[in-house]
């Protein structure tokens, strides 16, 4: 069975190698595909090589910002991960968030956005 986990503020890695050895020690037949979306180059770069190193395929992690570049629009996903930036302002994205906010629960922010200088829970 496909068990595919995104996380999409990806870091290092290090979330969805746990998610992955959590599903296996639950599930030893389940084929996991794992995605990510990292903002920082560096971070993305490690997390492409600990795929790679772990045997992974890095060709879904994917680097730019979550918020104003979804590198997965239209995609599902049966699980969600995240660790998101705590306390971020969205001001330089204010305009690409508030567009796509106007969408409705067709977009990514049909529950609202909060205050522009908090913006942990547009990540949910």
């Amino acid at each position: 069975k496909l068990v595919d986990i995104a996380d999409f503020c990806a870091g290092t890695g290090g979330m969805l190698s746990e998610a992955r050895r959590c599903v296996e020690n639950h599930n030893t037949d389940a084929e996991i595909q794992l995605y990510g979306q990292e903002l920082m180059d560096e971070s993305f770069a490690i997390c492409q090589a600990d795929m790679i190193m772990k045997g992974e395929s890095s060709e879904n992690i994917r680097l730019g910002n979550t918020l104003s570049e979804d590198k997965f629009r239209g995609e599902k996903f049966r699980f969600l991960i995240s660790n998101p930036p705590y306390g971020v302002t969205w001001k330089d994205e204010e305009k690409v968030i508030k567009q796509e906010a106007e969408l409705g629960f067709d977009g990514r922010f049909g529950a609202g956005t909060p205050r522009v200088s908090d913006g942990s829970l547009l990540f949910l």
